[in-house]
C-alpha cells in the first residue's frame, strides 16, 4: 500500500491518491484539488475538505466508484485488498472532527491493524489497537476503479 503523507485538510485526497497509484494510476491530492476546487471547498475555512454529500461525485470525477458499506459493517480479512477507506467522526473538547484512513491489514498481534493514516508520522503505515476505531463514529466505503473508456 503506497503512503500519502497529509498536507493540509487533505486526508480523502490522500486516501484516493494512495488507491489510484497503487493501480498504477498517479494523481497527488493537490492535483484533485487543483482540478475540482469547489468540491474540494476551497476558499472555505476548511479548505481541501470535501463535503459528504460531495464524496461520491469527487470520485467518480477521478475515476473511483465508492460505495457506503453498512453501519454494522465488520472488517474482514479479505478487505486486506486495498479497497476499504475508513471514515471516522468524532468530537473533541466541544469540537466536530473527521478523519479518512485506509485499511491494509490485521496485525499479527491479535487485536491491532495496520492503517495507511494521511496524519500519522510513524510512517509508513501506522499499528494500532481496534479500540482507535471503536473510540470514533466509523463510516465505511469500498473503493474500486470505474471502467474509462
Amino acid at each position: 500500500m503506497t503512503p500519502v503523507k497529509n498536507c493540509g485538510w487533505l486526508c480523502v485526497q490522500c486516501c484516493l491518491s494512495s488507491f489510484l497509484t497503487d493501480k498504477g494510476i498517479r494523481k497527488t491530492p493537490l492535483q484533485i484539488v487543483c482540478e475540482f476546487p469547489s468540491d474540494c471547498g476551497v476558499g472555505l475555512p476548511e479548505e481541501g475538505v470535501i463535503a459528504d454529500s460531495n464524496l461520491v461525485a469527487v470520485c467518480e470525477k477521478i475515476h473511483i466508484c465508492l460505495r457506503r458499506l453498512p453501519d454494522d459493517y465488520k472488517i474482514q480479512p479479505l478487505d486486506s485488498d486495498g479497497s476499504l477507506l475508513i471514515g471516522l467522526k468524532w468530537t473533541e473538547n466541544g469540537k466536530a472532527n473527521r478523519h479518512m484512513v485506509r485499511f491494509d491489514r490485521f496485525n499479527d498481534k491479535p487485536g491491532e491493524i495496520v492503517i495507511m493514516d494521511p496524519d500519522d508520522l510513524t510512517w509508513p503505515h501506522s499499528i494500532g489497537p481496534m479500540s482507535y476505531l471503536d473510540e470514533k463514529t466509523k463510516i465505511f466505503y469500498r473503493v474500486r476503479l470505474l471502467a474509462t473508456t
